[in-house]
């Protein structure tokens, strides 16, 4: 996989673009996420703990990425279907 050197939802030093703005205000109202976003960027995108079946387990498998444990499919398994979306 080639390593990414641009990316479209955050600059080189980290900081969010716009882009990441307009994703956030969408989970938050409720509104229809750009267009172009990708199929699995939308699925992992936020969530509504308080009415997930598994609010507990959601926030388990995120702390565990923040560790680098990816879960069975790994990182690669997730870039590439955000790559995927973004073609």
């Amino acid at each position: 996989m080639t390593p990414v050197t641009s990316s479209k939802y955050f600059r080189p030093d980290g900081h969010p673009r716009p882009t990441v703005g307009l994703l956030m205000a969408a989970g938050m109202f409720g509104s229809k996420f750009p267009p172009a976003t990708p199929t699995v960027l939308v699925q992992d995108f936020g969530i509504d703990l308080i009415s997930h079946q598994d609010a507990e387990g959601w926030l388990r498998e995120r702390a565990a990425r923040c560790e680098g444990d990816w879960g069975d499919g790994g990182y690669t398994a997730y870039a590439a279907a955000l790559i995927k979306g973004i073609e």
